[in-house]
């Protein structure tokens, strides 16, 4: 029964995410014209988020959460140097030369995962 209310629910509240995000205003200018709770308003945008994510199985709701990855010997022609390249999407990519370990590689997905890079 939950379930059957949700969906309007939430489809009323993705429009209003929308209708904001073409607005132009703050969330709570936004909130306080439609006499909206703030926090009422901030936890369906996560949730939305959250919802889109799930559904993808990415953090954005656009990419896949994986990709796929090659390994090979020398990414770089210079003899003994070494590159890693990370790409993202929207055709980003990321280059590291000289020494890169797993721990290294944990460090950056970690911190583009939280939005840091």
């Amino acid at each position: 029964m939950a379930r059957a209310t949700a969906r309007p629910r939430e489809a009323y509240w993705r429009e209003l995410t929308a209708r904001w995000e073409r607005s132009g205003v703050s969330a709570a200018e936004f909130c306080r014209r439609r006499s909206l709770s703030r926090g009422t308003f901030s936890w369906w945008r996560h949730e939305l988020r959250r919802r889109d994510a799930e559904s993808t199985g990415s953090g954005n709701g656009k990419e896949p959460a994986f990709v796929p990855v090659r390994v090979v010997d020398r990414l770089s022609t210079s003899p003994g140097r070494r590159m890693v390249e990370v790409g993202l999407g929207g055709g980003r990519l990321i280059r590291i030369h000289g020494e890169f370990g797993p721990d290294d590689l944990a460090r950056l997905v970690l911190a583009l995962e939280a939005g840091v890079c």
